[in-house]
């Protein structure tokens, strides 16, 4: 059973959601975002990395007939996770009854998908909607997965759509818990500012791992904060929030226990 922990003891806050916005016009934009010389170099190579696994990729638009055809692979994947189901039938409807163009990016391996990115388009405005992919090793270096070459590719390709867009994608608000770290420090790597999503719950509490920790995006007097909740007990053996670099100087990064 998750251990919640309450934040009215701190005055804190708890967006359920939050965004992550990233204003990108070209490739050059793209790469000088990006923090971290490994990640930058294995981005770099992800065509060639894709070929030695035999992986071929296809971009295409996304018919009601092709999302629907799709989405039993989604499921299986958000399953093998416990993620919740997201992607609907009604999701694709109600996303095209805005006015928004659905498309997407498919992964092959030896003719069977491994991967997916579905993406949203209205003006200038892009939703990185949904990801699902297989546990396939392509790399053995630092944030060498297929997830991090689809993120990527699909920036390569909003790029080449022309005219500057802003990039948009969105995530539960308890890393290490719900999501994990290197998804947090991923994103932050690449660039994305935070916000909290506003139309999602404010909640004052938060839960933990069986580790007695959690990372989150906090609210404090109307400041956002990146925060660090550890048992008192845990951090006498070891602080969790010191294994990794956060790349945000526009968000305070705080260390609380309990």
């Amino acid at each position: 059973m998750t251990k919640i922990v309450s934040l009215k003891q701190f005055n804190i806050e708890r967006p359920e959601k939050i965004l992550y916005d990233l204003p990108i016009s070209n490739e050059t934009d793209l790469y000088n975002n990006i923090k971290g010389k490994r990640l930058k170099s294995f981005l770099h190579k992800s065509e060639e990395i894709l070929k030695k696994n035999n992986i071929e990729w296809k971009y295409e638009e996304l018919t009601e007939k092709k999302f629907l055809e799709w989405l039993p692979y989604y499921k299986e994947k958000m399953n093998e996770l416990n993620h919740n189901i997201w992607a609907t039938e009604k999701w694709y409807q109600e996303e095209t009854q805005k006015g928004y163009n659905i498309k997407a990016l498919f992964f092959y391996q030896n003719g069977k998908i491994v991967g997916s990115g579905i993406m949203a388009f209205k003006d200038n405005l892009v939703s990185l909607a949904f990801k699902a992919t297989d546990r396939i090793t392509v790399s053995h270096v630092s944030y060498g997965s297929l997830g991090s070459i689809i993120d990527f590719l699909r920036l390569k390709l909003i790029c080449k759509e022309g005219n500057s867009k802003t990039v948009v994608t969105r995530s539960r608000n308890a890393f290490g818990v719900i999501n994990s770290i290197d998804y947090l420090d991923f994103r932050l790597r690449f660039g994305y500012t935070i916000r909290p999503n506003l139309s999602a719950p404010i909640l004052s509490d938060v839960p933990v791992n069986d580790d007695d920790f959690v990372l989150f995006y906090g609210l404090q007097n109307g400041e956002l904060s990146l925060y660090a909740l550890q048992s008192k007990e845990a951090s006498n053996k070891e602080e969790f929030f010191n294994k990794k670099s956060f790349f945000s100087s526009e968000i305070p990064f705080k260390k609380i226990y309990y």
